[in-house]
């Protein structure tokens, strides 16, 4: 979305679009080769930093054009987190969203993050998005053939910055006791600009793991007689299994940084 010249997206249906119409773009993608749709990918988001947020504009744009004489609710929750008090402080169903970010940095898997401290990082609980969504459906059944649009967010009110979620993430597993210290050691992630973040991703991450892949391929080699692939079985030395985890372990953290790039840098 565009938030125009006042920095803030506004509560209400953006009708601009980078195509001359989104139900043929919605029939064509589902109609379409998902190798194709990805080899053409940024054509398609026109700008828009990932699929996420595209499909939440068309979505809106659709439901807008489809709803008829209906009463119509879109809530626009943030990153969603862990709960404020209900069921209990800290509730969450699973790890989704901020929490994996958190998690890979307070257990010591991500010492390193591209984007900008300063950038905040808009978490909203998820009991307050339930309560903005029951408050929101109350509305419409008293108000028919309406659309009502709801923010659920904290940036404008009570920010907070992607460097102080850092801080206290780094200050909540670094209490004794913690899941941190039973892991691979608890280590502070630096948020750093993207010529920075390149540079020293390859350098702390993906020239040991695959340094340490080929070691482990060698060993096993010489153990069993086959070139391990990608999952080695528990035929090959655990040197072996262990470098290829380790390996999968580096892209997968390349992944979420790559995931949350727009978050922590817009």
């Amino acid at each position: 979305l565009d938030p125009g010249e006042s920095g803030q997206v506004q509560e209400k249906i953006y009708q601009q679009w980078y195509h001359d119409d989104p139900q043929k773009l919605y029939e064509w993608i589902l109609a379409t080769d998902s190798d194709h749709i990805q080899s053409i990918l940024p054509q398609i988001l026109c700008g828009m930093p990932n699929t996420y947020t595209f499909s939440k504009q068309m979505a809106e744009i659709l439901l807008d054009k489809h709803r008829g004489d209906m009463s119509l609710a879109i809530v626009r929750p943030t990153c969603v987190g862990a709960s404020f008090k209900e069921p209990m402080p800290g509730w969450i169903d699973k790890v989704g969203a901020g929490a994996t970010l958190f998690l890979a940095s307070g257990l010591g898997h991500l010492s390193i993050l591209q984007g900008y401290p300063e950038t905040v990082g808009d978490q909203i609980p998820v009991d307050m998005v339930t309560n903005v969504i029951l408050t929101a459906v109350l509305r419409l059944k008293s108000e028919p053939n309406t659309l009502h649009i709801y923010h659920s967010s904290s940036s404008t009110r009570n920010p907070i910055t992607w460097g102080y979620a850092r801080t206290i993430t780094y200050k909540y597993f670094g209490t004794p006791g913690r899941m941190a210290q039973k892991s691979v050691g608890h280590l502070f992630t630096n948020i750093v600009p993207e010529s920075t973040f390149r540079m020293a991703f390859f350098i702390n991450y993906r020239l040991p793991a695959l340094l340490y892949q080929r070691f482990g391929q060698v060993v096993g080699l010489i153990a069993t007689g086959k070139l391990a692939g990608k999952r080695p079985d528990e035929s090959f030395p655990t040197i072996t299994q262990n470098a290829a985890k380790t390996q999968y372990l580096v892209k997968r953290l390349r992944l979420l940084t790559q995931a949350f790039l727009p978050f922590v840098s817009n």
